[in-house]
């Protein structure tokens, strides 16, 4: 009987043991099932406010862009050229390039490379760069290339010992004038 009575005890022990393990092994995986839904709806939504965040940068930056262009086109209208090509070329291979260039379809595009003094300018900032010197300068037929040329050297406040120069201007009227001079 005692044999008996030990067997049911472990038996039921045994029993006991198994129901807790099964119990404990289901528990936490409901948890972890439940944490593992909070976890991935957190970074749905993360990715849904990133997805959000890139397009209000976007639009921002689209919006900025169309704001520029048209603040470009807009000050165009105040002087009597569309484009204007600037390049000046020194001894020490360094280069001055300024640049607005005007399109129809396009947006207005502006650039300048200063490798005198290490400065790249784009969009903007160089048309406001390049236009506030340029645009009180008399471009038209009547003025000398040489007088030209001093003023863009005066404006842009360059040495003037360079190797070579050259200035492309489009006319509102769709007509150019190019300068060109090697020292």
């Amino acid at each position: 009987m005692k044999k008996y009575t030990m067997f049911l005890t472990l038996s039921l022990l045994l029993l006991f043991a198994t129901a807790c393990n099964d119990q404990m092994d289901e528990s936490p995986t409901e948890e972890g099932e439940d944490m593992l839904e909070s976890t991935t709806n957190d970074v749905q939504d993360d990715v849904v406010e990133d997805e959000t965040v890139i397009d209000e940068e976007a639009t921002d930056d689209t919006t900025e862009a169309r704001d520029d262009d048209q603040y470009m086109r807009k000050k165009l209208q105040e002087v009597n050229f569309q484009e204007i090509e600037i390049e000046l070329d020194y001894a020490d291979g360094k280069e001055f390039e300024a640049e607005i260039d005007y399109h129809e379809t396009k947006p207005v595009e502006a650039k300048v490379e200063n490798e005198l003094n290490n400065e790249l300018l784009t969009g903007k900032e160089a048309f406001d760069f390049i236009f506030d010197r340029i645009s009180e300068i008399d471009f038209s037929s009547d003025r000398s290339n040489t007088d030209i040329i001093n003023d863009i050297i005066k404006v842009f406040d360059l040495p003037e010992d360079y190797v070579k120069i050259e200035i492309e201007i489009e006319y509102d009227d769709g007509t150019e004038r190019e300068i060109k001079e090697r020292k």
